[in-house]
């Protein structure tokens, strides 16, 4: 939400922001110690699970009804800053 917003009206810039955001995940993940999978997974470029709550909040519904969807890896190689 943060590069879309930031890059509204400036598209060139979101692949730098991804590229910024990217680099400092590996940075954190390089000075973990323990296991790190879901971060793992992220920076290989698999999708992560997102909760869809906007729809329930926006019905007055409880969030315990929100689903979730999966999100693709800005990174990935099918999506590579799309």
């Amino acid at each position: 939400e943060a590069v879309l917003a930031l890059s509204w009206e400036r598209p060139h810039l979101a692949p730098l922001m991804w590229q910024r955001v990217e680099r400092q995940l590996q940075r954190i993940r390089d000075e973990l110690v323990l296991p790190a999978p879901e971060l793992d997974a992220l920076i290989a470029g698999q999708s992560i699970a997102c909760k869809t709550n906007l729809k329930v909040r926006l019905a007055a519904k409880a969030d315990r009804e929100a689903n979730y969807v999966r999100l693709a890896s800005p990174w990935a190689k099918e999506a590579r800053y799309a």
